[in-house]
């Protein structure tokens, strides 16, 4: 396990490195896992009202659900953000549906970037949850889309 875990290390601080050099320009504007300027997100997170973000996030999946807009770039921004958030807050079991849901939504949307950005929080998820072959396949492909 200790060689898988020193691998799912370095694909994840590969994915660092082409984050902050090669794609740094065309990323800055997505920093935050939604689209660029939700202030209201935004805001709540930067300030650790956690709990308030949560609960307007749960509001807006309901309602792309509702509106049957579950396979939209708006739905797959909220379900990124609701999974960084419990990510964020130790829930990464909770957190994971929704990364995978963001990743299937943005493959099929076609966004290199933002499936590249996706696989890596889902990277993330799965390195929290000792999963420590799939964290690395996912960082891997978001290597591969990435670079």
């Amino acid at each position: 396990m200790g060689n898988c875990l020193l691998r799912v290390v370095h694909r994840l601080s590969w994915l660092a490195c082409i984050l902050m050099t090669v794609h740094a320009a065309s990323l800055q504007a997505q920093t935050s896992p939604a689209a660029p300027g939700d202030p209201a997100i935004q805001s709540l997170i930067d300030t650790r009202k956690y709990p308030e973000a949560e609960a307007l996030l749960r509001d807006r999946l309901k309602a792309h659900e509702t509106a049957g807009s579950m396979d939209s770039a708006a739905a797959a921004g909220d379900a990124e953000w609701l999974a960084f958030l419990l990510a964020t807050t130790k829930r990464a079991e909770e957190a994971e549906p929704l990364i995978r849901s963001a990743v299937r939504t943005r493959e099929r949307l076609g966004d290199n970037k933002l499936t590249g950005r996706s696989l890596n929080r889902l990277a993330s998820v799965l390195f929290e949850r000792r999963r420590y072959d799939e964290a690395e396949a996912a960082a891997q492909r978001a290597i591969d889309l990435l670079s």
